[in-house]
């Protein structure tokens, strides 16, 4: 798949979409672009290389601009399937020392980190929390615990719904207020498509455990 038209083709097909819906689902008003690709016209964006990557996160960007293989990052297999990847700095489940057992106590989970934030009652810093990566961060679970990965910032949060169906509330769990009553952590609402990457949290386990 050296053109970019045969990788728009195969990520069509993969999709199980015909063009108009594809270019629905990436955020374009219509299958244009694909069109002119298709005819030679031009290759793929950076910026439409990253609407698709943003909808197909298991892909590689230097593969949908360049066909620089591998097509999926690591930890994935096919276009939509979950993936098992594990972010820089986390240790998978079944390979630390510090996890022994954890994955029999939390079979779901695929890594596990040392909590470094604060906010959240139930996760005292330093314990250990079982984590697992989300494929569909805009369908997160209302009242359940993730961390959140932006360009931004990084937070463990409540998950709850937001202002708008295209956003949530991430809020704190902590009683802890300024002297003047106002609350440490206020709730943060973000907009769903600025979340990189999401992981549920399966479990904890207190250091002394």
């Amino acid at each position: 798949m050296s053109t970019a038209a045969e990788r728009v083709e195969f990520i069509r097909n993969q999709a199980d979409m015909n063009w108009s819906d594809l270019a629905r689902f990436i955020g374009l008003t219509t299958q244009q672009t694909f069109s002119d690709i298709r005819k030679g016209k031009h290759g793929i964006s950076t910026k439409l290389a990253n609407r698709i990557a943003d909808k197909f996160p298991n892909l590689r960007r230097e593969w949908i601009m360049f066909g620089t293989e591998p097509i999926y990052v690591q930890g994935a297999s096919s276009l939509t399937g979950e993936t098992s990847f594990i972010p820089d700095g986390y240790l998978p489940v079944l390979n630390s020392k510090d996890s022994v057992g954890l994955a029999t106590i939390f079979p779901k989970a695929e890594a596990m980190m040392r909590n470094e934030y604060n906010g959240m009652q139930e996760y005292s810093i330093g314990m250990l929390l079982a984590i697992r990566p989300i494929q569909d961060v805009t369908n997160l679970l209302y009242g359940s615990d993730y961390l959140i990965e932006t360009a931004d910032f990084t937070l463990l949060r409540k998950v709850q719904s937001g202002s708008t169906p295209d956003s949530y509330a991430l809020c704190a769990t902590s009683t802890e207020a300024y002297s003047d009553g106002r609350k440490l952590y206020e709730p943060v609402e973000i907009v769903k498509s600025k979340i990189l990457r999401a992981y549920a949290i399966c479990g904890s386990v207190s250091p002394q455990q």
